[in-house]
């Protein structure tokens, strides 16, 4: 026996007991056997992070067992606890990661443990099991439909009802499932010819709804009462469903009731332009069953208002667009933007959904050519007027504003000096730390930036997975290393044309052109705008040499004038030892290509001849193009100013050459034995003088 909290908690009898000061309103409340072995559990690991993989492992061994059977037992244990999810005392979720037991666990005293021992449990009361048996798997059985039954409508019916069969499980009493109460879609004013087909509808969002493992689904008997239905069920919800014609359109209405506090959950009226139940059936109801989902599972709805919507539809597109986003070629980026666009339309107040776009567009905007990347921008600054309707004092103005900068390319500079204001004021967002690692990264302080970047809570201007964090730092990695990364990530985004850029140029630097060739191909197979797989290709062709006689086919006059591949025909150039003639078309540079200056200059270096980047003129270049000592030197400032808040000092390679006033071409995380190695590698370009 255990004092949680407040709680007396007998783990054998699976009951939890708690008095007040004066001991007139004690309460003693039951749980079922596994939501007391879950509770066990969660004491046994106090404070720590409990994963929903580990809590259905220990006690959901069937393999067919969902997260639901995990946050359903959760839900019933702070509903015994009188917890609130949002404010949690007892069990605190973290989403996508589990749950924390933070109450104070401490043993009963012996006479307390004496006094509850004595008590004799009442009828009906759980006997906690000294041994778990195998969980059987609950099957419901819907029975068939029932049809219609408006009598103007259609010529009566002979309806039968098959009892839903349901196989007995362990705790089949206890853990209850939550039952639905469908109500027959009613058809105003149909034709009689698509009665069939509404009863084919409900027939269908039935069994969609079936597949839930929280619900039983029952369907109510048309000539019984709604009120007698719900009664007569003991029924948690109720779903009401009505299809009717106004015009030449089709409206469908759902309301879904909590039957007990009589509250409305969720409501949602669609339209169809043509009088057709068909296209309900193929686009309507799967996005109603899943909102559905959302709103009868307490985590998903707590996380859906987490992120700040509770549109379940809104939320829906919310999701989508992200896992798109996540893919990285342009298709994919197309995708997240409408259903970013989607979600906004659904919620105007959906404020992680106009970020959410905004960074898509900034994603895309990173590999796209200068047209492409100017209508990014204007669809960003549009984005932001939206937002300024409906929320003008909101934060997320100001990062729509940045990213906007971002994507056209303006003004590092005031961009550094913002980010190192909000440190310093103690204001900064989470994911201004992982912005101003990158500025560090393309500086070459890749000692300061991972420094940055483990105070970093997020890399974007809203939450995203800690992969992507992890990808950040994946960045100051040597070739070598980055290489086998770079190739393991594409398991998980096999078309990023970013992950895969870097996967190319990495194993071509060590001369595995095979899998360089392989990787190209599917970069150009995806990258719809061409200008990353050509520099994927330029490095490739530097490797197996065939820029020398210029007869591949980057020398051709289209590749050499258009200019939106300036930046690559300045490395192609510098590869082949041609200062003057790479120095050119960097000068030409538009100010978005320029940002590439800031982003990937740093990773192409160990690439380039040791003569271009031992040549005066390259950092007098730099200089000029503002990606050089002068950009390095304000980040070293801003590193010491920021010292005293963040922890983090200058790297003394870094303070070397700030003291010296010298541009530091070398990155100061890697060792000489990783240097040696990489100037081995360099192509040597004597020959071409």
């Amino acid at each position: 026996m255990m004092r949680i909290g407040q709680w007396q908690v007998c783990p054998d009898r699976c009951s939890m007991h708690r008095d007040t000061p004066d001991g007139s309103d004690a309460e003693t409340v039951k749980v079922t056997p596994r939501a007391m072995d879950v509770l066990v559990y969660l004491t046994e690991h106090p404070h720590e992070v409990v994963s929903t993989k580990q809590l259905l492992d220990t006690f959901w061994p069937a393999p067919t067992t969902t997260d639901h059977a995990v946050h359903k037992v959760i839900a019933s244990l702070r509903s015994a606890l009188g917890d609130d999810p949002h404010e949690p005392t007892y069990i605190k979720t973290l989403p996508r990661r589990g749950y924390m037991l933070i109450a104070t666990v401490a043993p009963l005293e012996e006479e307390t443990q004496a006094g509850i021992q004595d008590e004799v449990p009442g009828e009906g009361e759980w006997q906690r099991p000294k041994f778990r048996l195998p969980q059987a798997i609950a099957l419901l059985v819907v029975a068939s439909m029932l049809m219609l039954a408006a009598a103007f409508l259609l010529p009566e019916r002979h309806s039968s009802v098959t009892t839903p069969l349901i196989v007995e499980a362990e705790e089949a009493v206890s853990e209850r499932q939550r039952i639905l109460v469908l109500r027959p879609l009613l058809s105003q004013a149909a034709p009689l010819t698509q009665q069939e087909q509404v009863n084919g509808l409900l027939d269908s969002l039935a069994a969609r709804l079936a597949q839930m493992p929280e619900l039983d689904v029952l369907l109510s008997d048309p000539g019984v009462s709604a009120r007698q239905s719900v009664e007569d069920s003991d029924a948690t919800y109720s779903l009401e469903s009505v299809i009717y014609h106004t015009g030449d359109k089709l409206r469908l209405t759902v309301n879904l009731t909590d039957v007990a506090s009589g509250h409305h959950l969720y409501a949602r009226q669609f339209v169809l332009e043509e009088s057709a139940l068909a296209p309900i059936e193929q686009q309507i109801i799967p996005s109603l069953v899943e909102s559905l989902r959302i709103h009868l599972d307490e985590e998903r709805l707590a996380e859906m208002r987490a992120w700040g919507t509770h549109n379940a539809q809104a939320y829906q597109h919310f999701q989508r667009a992200g896992f798109f986003r996540r893919q990285g070629n342009h298709a994919d980026w197309q995708q997240a933007l409408q259903h970013y666009e989607k979600a906004i339309e659904l919620d105007p107040d959906f404020i992680n959904a106009y970020l959410g776009k905004a960074t898509a567009a900034n994603n895309m905007a990173v590999y796209s050519r200068n047209a492409q990347v100017e209508e990014l921008s204007r669809e960003v600054l549009a984005l932001s007027r939206r937002l300024a309707m409906v929320a003008p004092e909101s934060e997320a103005l100001d990062t729509l504003n940045s990213i906007r900068m971002r994507i056209e390319g303006r003004n590092e500079a005031w961009q550094e000096r913002k980010y190192r204001e909000q440190i310093l004021a103690g204001t900064a967002p989470g994911y201004v730390y992982s912005r101003y690692a990158l500025f560090l990264i393309g500086a070459r302080m890749y000692h300061e930036a991972n420094a940055f970047l483990q105070l970093a809570q997020t890399t974007e201007s809203h939450r995203i997975t800690p992969n992507e964090a992890w990808n950040f730092r994946t960045q100051t990695l040597p070739p070598e290393e980055l290489a086998d990364v770079k190739v393991s990530q594409l398991i998980e985004r096999p078309v990023h044309i970013g992950i895969l850029g870097t996967a190319i140029s990495s194993l071509a630097f060590h001369g595995d052109m095979n899998k360089a060739r392989y990787f190209l191909e599917r970069q150009t197979e995806h990258d719809a705008e061409g200008v990353r797989a050509h520099l994927s290709a330029t490095l490739v062709a530097a490797r197996e040499d065939k820029l020398r006689h210029r007869e591949c086919w980057l020398f051709s006059r289209e590749n050499l004038q258009d200019p939106d591949l300036a930046f690559n025909n300045g490395i192609l150039h510098f590869l082949l030892g041609e200062f003057e003639q790479g120095a050119e078309y960097w000068r030409n540079l538009t100010r978005i290509d320029k940002r590439k200056l800031f982003t990937r200059l740093h990773a192409i270096e160990p690439h380039l001849p040791l003569a271009i980047l031992e040549d005066p003129r390259y950092a007098e270049l730099l200089e000029e193009l503002k990606v050089g000592r002068d950009w390095q030197k304000q980040l070293m400032e801003g590193v010491m100013a920021m010292t005293e808040y963040t922890g983090i000092d200058l790297h003394p390679l870094s303070r070397e050459h700030y003291n010296e006033d010298r541009l530091m071409l070398r990155n100061n995380l890697w060792d000489d034995a990783i240097w040696q190695k990489l100037e081995t590698a360099r192509p040597d370009v004597s020959s071409n003088r």
